[in-house]
Formats: C-alpha cells, sequence, structure tokens
C-alpha cells in the first residue's frame, strides 16, 4: 500500500515549471537547465530572463513562463 505524501513531497510535486523560450531552437527550454546570465523587470513588472541555450549554447532573451 502506498503512503501518503508528506506536505513538501506534494509541494515539490505540484510547482509549476518555469519556461523560457529559446528562438533559436523554436522551443521551450527548462529554466533550470539553462545557463542564467541576469534577469530584468520589464514596464509590466514581468520578468525577462538572459540565458545561454543548453541546446544551442546561444544567447537568448525570454520571458518567463509557468507551465
Amino acid at each position: 500500500m502506498n503512503e501518503p505524501c508528506s506536505e513538501e513531497e506534494l509541494r515539490e510535486i505540484l510547482k509549476p515549471t518555469i519556461k523560457v523560450f529559446c528562438q533559436e531552437c523554436n522551443e521551450w527550454r527548462q529554466e533550470t537547465l539553462v545557463g542564467f546570465q541576469g534577469i530584468e523587470e520589464d514596464f509590466f513588472g514581468r520578468d525577462n530572463l538572459s540565458f545561454l541555450c543548453d541546446r544551442c549554447g546561444n544567447f537568448q532573451q525570454s520571458l518567463r513562463v509557468a507551465q
């Protein structure tokens, strides 16, 4: 029989994945996998991440999106 999850385990399971879009690869990449370079807030308060794509190796900028 399976034991119920702890509150901490449940939070980790339900935590949204943050992704950024690589225009060179034309796909969404997990924020934890790309090379973080910097972050800034735009006029509307959205986070814009500068990063090195883990797949193509190019420098990119993208809004951070929870999926």
